[in-house]
């Protein structure tokens, strides 16, 4: 927009804010899948012969999917992995981002996901702009320009009057389209801070406790209930003393 920088000299920042949060969220649950898929690669393969029952789910999901529909399959592989091994459940902290997920509303994270999917563009949240009242606005602050364009017309024959209209035509969308982006995306930015703070975050810590579970799993020992250890990725009895 041509006047954007002059009268919403905020929004280009705005703008940025949001597009750092989708970087951040695509990249947490990318990161928390290839977590999550070696723990699974490395724990299958020590149990599929003897205990066929604990084999893990794989997450299948894309990032580039909705907020919603990927936390919930990670919620559901989550909710397998507790009830085969519980133990696991324990150790990642299943119950923090059970209580997470359980905060994220489905209108909440339908929000979320409109703002997580949006591809920068006119409104740079991906919201949708109802143009009839958009036009009916402009028009109307049109208005007063109209006698002064009306006087130009009549002195200049015509060309002043056309360059005013347009100027002003342009300033006032800019005007009314630069607030309803900045609205936008101050509520998206509200939004995405609230999902950052209350989901992300028990995301990415779950991921550090599964990264530990894994390495513990390849090279030394994970306890894995009170009757079982993987000990140089063999699956033992276990005898606590």
């Amino acid at each position: 927009m041509v006047f954007e920088h002059l009268f919403y000299p905020d929004n280009p920042r705005k703008r940025q804010k949001v597009i750092e949060y989708q970087v951040k969220f695509r990249r947490s649950f990318e990161d928390f899948k290839s977590s999550w898929n070696k723990l699974c690669e490395s724990f299958n393969i020590v149990v599929r012969e003897k205990k066929p029952d604990w084999v893990l789910r794989l997450l299948t999901y894309d990032s580039l999917q909705s907020a919603e529909y990927i936390l919930g399959k990670i919620n559901e592989v989550l909710e397998d992995a507790k009830s085969k091994v519980r133990k696991i459940g324990s150790d990642i902290g299943i119950e923090n981002l059970e209580g997470a997920f359980e905060e994220m509303n489905p209108h909440f994270l339908n929000m979320i996901s409109k703002a997580f999917a949006a591809e920068l563009g006119i409104l740079a949240t991906g919201m949708f702009i109802n143009r009839i009242p958009i036009l009916w606005q402009i028009f109307k602050h049109l208005k007063p320009v109209s006698v002064a364009v009306r006087a130009a017309i009549k002195v200049t024959r015509g060309l002043i009057g056309f360059v005013i209209i347009g100027v002003a035509l342009v300033a006032i969308t800019d005007i009314i389209i630069g607030d309803i982006q900045r609205k936008e995306l101050e509520d998206a930015i509200k939004v995405m801070k609230k999902f950052d703070e209350g989901c992300i975050v028990h995301l990415d810590t779950a991921r550090r406790e599964i990264d530990g579970i894994n390495q513990n799993i390849r090279d030394r020992t994970y306890i894995v209930d009170d009757e079982h250890v993987i000990v140089n990725g063999v699956l033992m009895l276990y005898r606590p003393s």
